[in-house]
């Protein structure tokens, strides 16, 4: 597909309100570019991996999502690798990315052509980092962040009620990013 298709009327929703996800989380190929906006929801349950909008993106190119992202993790969710270090497809688990996770020293891999939004509220728990873009994938549109309920606690671990042992990120961990806002009560 190229950027000109018009994949407006298309959609990919997850949703998951429960279980053990002993992997990744990802809305796209691994390698090949999808189209349509994705739209994915946890309100309960645990993700060993990391969770993301776009595509995994394990090539030097290719891998684009051709969409905009809605990704919503609240309830009592949970992302989460109980601390292991291992790396699951450039990317350690426990961070949540509002594109595609990407790869290093590729062009398009992991992309969010047309936006991102991540909300994060409830009681949730992300183990790492919050991202608007990926690792290494990035959002080419204006990327959005809301973080809702309770208080900023710091470097505690906990921002906003939502327990977090990263940082919260606007664009990208390791690439280029658009223009961000966040929003926290």
């Amino acid at each position: 597909p190229s950027s000109t298709t018009n994949y407006n009327r298309l959609a990919f929703n997850v949703r998951i309100k429960g279980g053990t996800i002993h992997g990744n989380v990802y809305g796209g190929a691994a390698k090949s570019p999808a189209g349509g906006n994705r739209v994915m929801v946890m309100t309960g349950g645990q993700v060993k991996g990391w969770f993301a909008a776009g595509c995994n993106g394990t090539d030097d190119d290719g891998g684009q999502t051709y969409g905009t992202s809605y990704v919503y993790i609240g309830g009592n969710g949970k992302v989460d690798s109980e601390g292991s270090t291992k790396t699951l497809g450039y990317a350690n688990g426990g961070n949540v990315y509002a594109a595609g996770a990407g790869r290093q020293g590729a062009t398009t891999c992991g992309e969010m052509t047309f936006g991102t939004n991540l909300v994060i509220a409830d009681d949730s728990y992300i183990e790492r980092g919050l991202y608007g873009g990926g690792n290494y994938g990035y959002a080419l549109s204006e990327t959005n962040i809301y973080i809702t309920g309770g208080t900023n606690e710091g470097n505690d671990g906990t921002v906003n009620n939502v327990t977090t042992q990263g940082g919260v990120y606007g664009g990208a961990n390791q690439q280029d990013g658009p223009g961000i806002n966040m929003y926290m009560t």
